[in-house]
């Protein structure tokens, strides 16, 4: 009996180890915020008002930036001062503990009214991070929609990592929706 509860467990073993992929990418559970964090980038990151009042933590020229080459901006921030370099708005900064989260900012731009921000993710492999902004692109054929580019931004928390590995992809995702 022994023998055999061994050789089980040398065989879930194996194959544990056999169907594991080390190179698969782990997605990184974002971290809990208060509601004053959440009330601020509400408020700094407004869609609405980037165009006519772009002084939060992108410019004009960033937005104009954005290309196929280029399609998304993030900006990671570690520290108190690296939040108070990358925001140039006028609203108090939140406290927020920087020695156990790292914020992800990000800018990314829709190319007609038909695409919109479906969601984002941050994937981890072997300590490199691809930060994943998701967009629906609505391929209803009986949809009317304007060739109007307007900004795309968001935001992040996630618990604190090195960022000097950290990659932005821009991914669209088409989706019929009524």
């Amino acid at each position: 009996m022994k023998k055999q509860l061994l050789f089980f467990y040398m065989t879930l073993a194996f194959f544990l180890t056999a169907c594991s992929n080390s190179d698969d990418d782990m997605i990184v559970q974002e971290s809990p915020v208060t509601t004053d964090v959440e009330a601020f980038f509400a408020r700094a990151l407004n869609e609405k008002e980037f165009l006519n009042k772009p002084n939060g933590f992108f410019s004009l020229d960033e937005f104009s930036s954005l290309s196929n080459e280029h399609p998304v901006i993030i900006r990671s921030i570690n520290s108190r001062e690296e939040l108070e370099q990358a925001y140039q708005g006028e609203l108090a900064l939140p406290e927020i503990d920087f020695s156990k989260i790292t914020l992800i900012i990000g800018l990314t731009n829709s190319r007609s009214s038909a695409e919109t921000l479906g969601y984002t993710r941050l994937l981890e492999n072997h300590g490199n991070y691809d930060f994943q902004v998701v967009i629906y692109k609505d391929v209803n054929p009986t949809g009317v929609w304007s060739l109007c580019i307007e900004p795309i931004l968001f935001w992040k928390a996630y618990p604190k990592f090195p960022t000097s590995r950290l990659t932005a992809t821009r991914i669209i995702k088409e989706v019929i929706r009524n």
